[in-house]
């Protein structure tokens, strides 16, 4: 809700480094970067589903001629000495490409021509066809899975953009936690603080009163005078650490650094030992893990890769049957039928071309192989190849890391539960032997130093506890 571009405490810009602040989260990750790497015009889906949209394309041209002609004498009886010619020129087509490459065309072409050649029967007439065509490819590009290449290809980088996304959210998900519950060690580390200073400034007034008395010494004095000022800064310190902790906490949540209030914990980390089943985690690590599925996607790209590579080895042969309706008249079209067929004057070309009179076929092959000895191909599938390989082996590098890391969690999880039942213990023992110390100390039968270093150490402890 608060986050439209997603933090992480590697992007956090200290208040010393300004220039760090642009840089750092011009190239952060936001809630946008999915859907405009799926809308990219280049490389997006759609973009690479465009390929298979019908395509139109038309043409006009009028052209004027006006050229001398190299006859004389008698020739001039048969063609004009000077050529005087109005042409005109239209085409439109309407082509879509299918996904087995076979590629449709519906074509149009319309022709004025009026020029002073003694031969013609009429001055000016009009020309017009429509033709169907069909263009299939037998050998490169045949094929639903080529010609579906670049979609695939686009659609596995935007999946590769999600699960970055995905890591990036869980990341950030990942140091929201841990601030969680720094903000509740902080709380504890400051409590035992201000415990160890409480202890400090009582054993402090104590050891005054008796110097006030003459029954102590100016350097038992002085030395509780030190452990109760080494407390407070400790205590200052950890003040300032939980400030810190908070800001952290609130920066990562997307809310203001200050609004009155301070945020503080309200659970408590679990004092129960956690067991997990090693092959039940390491399956669900394998199959979830975001870090795995984007290689896996690259070994995928990898692959199609592969078959558009071994297509280009193919030679280029293409199947090409055309279908055409003709019509040639003195005029293009009227509202309605004359009943006039070319050469009479007033004849019109549609009429005569929605007769059928006139029609044509063509059907044919177009060869094209590739250079003499394939080369560049040749390269192309060897390159595809050894990227495949590479991608292979950096997933199996990587499932293989995945499961140390697992390892070492674990570990880490056994040994934070043993360590913490350690420190709870030293915790225990050093509360014990504090206030014994300080019974015999009040009886006088042990010296103030021996309760400073026992209040110290009790302070250390219960750090540690919390800590682990």
């Amino acid at each position: 809700q608060n986050s439209k571009v997603i933090r992480n405490l590697g992007s956090l810009t200290q208040f010393t480094i300004a220039d760090g602040l642009v840089g750092r989260t011009a190239t952060g990750i936001t809630i946008y970067d999915p859907a405009i790497f799926e809308t990219d015009p280049q490389f997006g889906v759609e973009a690479a589903l465009s390929a298979f949209d019908a395509q139109f394309t038309s043409s006009v041209f009028w052209e004027k001629t006006d050229r001398r002609q190299n006859v004389a004498g008698a020739g001039e009886f048969f063609i004009a000495p000077v050529f005087q010619r109005d042409f005109g020129q239209f085409e439109a087509a309407l082509s879509k490409q299918a996904a087995t490459g076979t590629t449709f065309t519906v074509r149009n072409q319309t022709i004025y021509d009026k020029n002073n050649n003694g031969s013609r029967a009429l001055a000016s007439d009009w020309f017009t066809a429509f033709e169907a065509e069909a263009t299939q490819p037998l050998f490169r590009g045949r094929g639903t899975q080529v010609n579906r290449v670049p979609v695939v290809l686009a659609r596995i980088r935007t999946d590769i953009s999600i699960a970055d996304f995905e890591i990036s959210v869980r990341n950030m998900m990942l140091d929201l936690e841990n601030s969680y519950w720094d903000l509740h060690f902080a709380y504890r580390f400051l409590e035992t603080a201000k415990t160890g200073r409480d202890s400090a400034l009582v054993t402090w007034k104590n050891t005054y009163v008796l110097l006030q008395g003459g029954k102590g010494t100016a350097q038992q004095e002085a030395q509780a005078r030190e452990q109760y000022f080494f407390f407070r800064s400790q205590m200052e310190t950890a003040l300032r650490d939980l400030f810190a902790a908070e800001t952290r906490l609130r920066w990562l949540m997307g809310l203001a650094a200050t609004d009155g209030e301070l945020i503080r914990p309200i659970d408590r980390p679990t004092l129960a030992r956690v067991d997990f089943a090693w092959h039940d985690v390491h399956a669900e690590s394998l199959v979830r893990y975001p870090e795995l599925r984007r290689p896996r996607w690259l070994v995928k790209q990898r692959e199609t890769e592969m078959i558009s590579a071994r297509n280009q080895l193919l030679p280029q042969l293409d199947l090409i049957a055309t279908y055409r309706w003709l019509g040639i008249g003195d005029e293009l079209i009227t509202a309605d039928r004359r009943g006039l067929n070319f050469i009479e004057e007033g004849s019109t070309a549609f009429d005569e071309l929605t007769e059928g009179r006139y029609q044509e076929v063509r059907l044919g092959l177009q060869f094209t192989p590739p250079a003499i000895g394939a080369r560049r191909e040749m390269a192309g599938v060897r390159n595809a190849q050894l990227n495949l390989a590479r991608s292979h082996a950096r997933l199996e590098d990587m499932e293989l890391n995945v499961s140390h890391l697992l390892t070492t969690a674990i570990q880490g999880l056994d040994f934070n539960y043993q360590v913490s039942q350690t420190h709870f213990n030293r915790w225990v023992a050093a509360e014990k032997e504090v206030e014994a110390l300080k019974a015999l100390y009040e009886g006088g039968q042990a010296t103030v130093d021996l309760v400073l270093d026992g209040q110290r150490r009790r302070a250390q402890a219960q750090a540690d506890f919390y800590r682990s």
